[in-house]
């Protein structure tokens, strides 16, 4: 599913306490766009995304935190243009997930299909701490500025795409779930 204006509104453009809880701040009305992001330097790409990442308590032991980390990785390569490109690949991890939750890996592929494949990857979840409703981590440097690298990485390649078509060569972009605690252990 590919989020609609408003929700990717919401979720750019909203401000929260970090002693919020998330549903708070995903069911706020979408406030209007001040800029486009394809307007603004590679840097201030880069600060958006981390800050608007590090607003989200994107934790593994809250799914409603995921989703608004999902949706926001979705509505950056939907900017760049790579929104028919968007893949989901869903899983669950068994242990330490007793509601058996769904998690979900976004991907993102330029270049020919069947080419040699180079896979750039980047986890989008924080070290849950305390309750997992409250942004107590918010995972700037592990990983919000990852993830803003690898959605910019999207929209360079996709300014050289027919490079890749001319040495043959496919790009996956994923950003990955459940890196953190508790389920990095477990692999």
């Amino acid at each position: 599913m590919i989020p609609n204006q408003s929700q990717i509104n919401t979720i750019k453009n909203h401000s929260i306490d970090r002693q919020r809880p998330v549903e708070s701040v995903i069911t706020e009305p979408a406030k209007p766009q001040n800029f486009q992001l394809s307007k603004l330097s590679t840097p201030q790409k880069l600060k958006i995304h981390v800050e608007s990442l590090c607003k989200i308590p994107r934790n593994s032991l809250n799914h409603t935190g995921m989703q608004a980390a999902i949706d926001y990785i979705k509505s950056a390569w939907c900017e760049i243009g790579l929104g028919d490109r968007i893949e989901e690949q869903s899983f669950v991890a068994n242990r330490l997930n007793p509601e058996k939750k769904e998690s979900k890996n976004i991907i993102v592929s330029l270049g020919p299909k069947d080419a040699e494949r180079i896979i750039i990857g980047a986890h989008y979840d924080t070290c849950a701490q305390d309750d997992p409703q409250i942004i107590s981590n918010p995972g700037a440097d592990d990983n919000a500025s990852a993830v803003a690298g690898l959605l910019e990485t999207g929209r360079s390649l996709k300014s050289i795409e027919s490079e890749l078509y001319k040495k043959n060569i496919r790009v996956d972009l994923v950003a990955y779930a459940n890196e953190e605690p508790p389920f990095f252990s477990l692999w």
